[in-house]
């Protein structure tokens, strides 16, 4: 009786654990304002980026099975976006107060993105092709620098190739500040995701070395409940675990 009276306070214990990270640190990944697209057009000329981090909200502009730099779609007529399209580009023009720098951050589209500002190439992660061989699979974090120039007036554009999924290309969450804010957003995200993904792997460890010790599958399953949910942050799982 004893035995399993201890074996309770210690789940209990670390329950209560995991219930404190999860409510300290919840929240702490940032509140944002939004900033929403209308027929590809993005007019952030009102928002105040000094103190405030916008999400990119709609849809943007797609061109199916189109690799372009922005230069050769104003002839194209855009369409829906499809899972299942291998690849295309995605286009926005964002209109902002003249002479400003600007950073946007977000995940890539699965599962290679190439990202062209004013028709200049900034970045490319992994290899964007029309073929499987020409192209390479890979996810990381975007960080696009952005100068609104003399007018104010920018033309983003991300290209994307997936031949390694049935889904993929989809739209991320991306978001719309200062160098600074961004850069502290993800200092936050960063923070939030490694306390409550690493503090549950640590409990899947803990509780997969206990079901070892006592022979019971239910710790065995309290670890796996543990290891999944850990796991379902991608943040944590791409950027520091993988």
């Amino acid at each position: 009786k004893n035995k399993r009276l201890r074996r309770a306070e210690i789940v209990c214990a670390a329950l209560i654990a995991l219930t404190m990270l999860i409510f300290l640190f919840s929240g702490r990944d940032g509140h944002f304002s939004e900033l929403t697209l209308q027929n590809g057009e993005l007019d952030a000329r009102e928002a105040d980026f000094s103190s405030s981090v916008y999400e990119i909200e709609g849809d943007w502009t797609f061109y199916a099975n189109v690799l372009d730099d922005g230069s050769g779609l104003s002839g194209l007529m855009p369409e829906t976006h499809d899972e299942s399209i291998p690849y295309g580009t995605y286009r926005i023009v964002l209109y902002a107060q003249p002479e400003q720098y600007l950073m946007i951050g977000g995940y890539s589209l699965d599962y290679s993105t190439r990202v062209f500002v004013n028709g200049r190439a900034q970045l490319e992660i992994g290899r964007v092709g029309e073929r499987a061989e020409d192209s390479e699979p890979r996810i990381d974090y975007m960080l696009i620098p952005v100068y609104t120039g003399a007018d104010g007036t920018v033309e983003l554009v991300l290209q994307y190739a997936n031949f390694v999924h049935k889904e993929g290309g989809g739209q991320t969450a991306l978001y719309l500040s200062t160098a600074e804010n961004i850069g502290r957003m993800r200092r936050s995200q960063d923070l939030y995701s490694l306390v409550r993904g690493g503090a549950l792997c640590l409990f899947a460890a803990y509780f997969l070395l206990f079901a070892a010790i006592q022979n019971e599958r239910k710790y065995f399953y309290l670890a796996m409940i543990c290891l999944l949910f850990g796991l379902r942050d991608q943040n944590f799982y791409v950027l520091h675990l993988l």
